[in-house]
């Protein structure tokens, strides 16, 4: 993900997300930024969008995946 390679290189990074929607599986294009802005590029789209907060200090397993 581009927020924690952003964090690590101290640099702004943008990655562009394409998939389909779960409801209509029409394309779906998203950019994603290291300081977790976003952005819809698909015309018409109106996705829900969460980024999950997750404390780094707590976590209990080995792997940050288990935590999202």
């Amino acid at each position: 993900m581009p927020f924690v390679q952003g964090q690590l290189l101290n640099r702004t990074l943008e990655a562009e997300i394409s998939t389909l929607c779960r409801c209509c599986d029409r394309p779906l294009q998203l950019s994603v930024g290291s300081d977790l802005s976003y952005r819809v590029l698909s015309d018409e789209a109106e996705p829900v969008i969460s980024i999950p907060f997750v404390d780094i200090g707590k976590l209990e397993d080995p792997s940050i995946i288990h935590d999202f």
